[in-house]
């Protein structure tokens, strides 16, 4: 018998955007940004900071690929 794995999109809520730009920030002011852009460990510590919101917000856990995807849809608005 196979395995029934259905594939679910991330699902991103306001507050997981807040606590995602929010540790940014802290990533930032800490040095973690090379280049204008935010080093390996400013992602692995979004990843830690939103471990286990998937389950309040729903869909796939949140890896450091789609931290990043939603980063580029957020960004500009951490810029104002």
């Amino acid at each position: 018998m196979e395995n029934d794995k259905r594939v679910t999109a991330t699902k991103w809520s306001r507050h997981d955007e807040a606590i995602l730009v929010h540790t940014l920030t802290l990533e930032r002011l800490s040095g973690n940004w090379r280049s204008n852009n935010p080093g390996n460990d400013a992602w692995i510590a979004c990843k830690a900071a939103l471990a286990g919101n998937d389950e309040k917000s729903g869909g796939a856990p949140k890896n450091i690929t789609t931290i990043k995807n939603r980063w580029q849809r957020v960004r500009s608005n951490f810029f104002k």
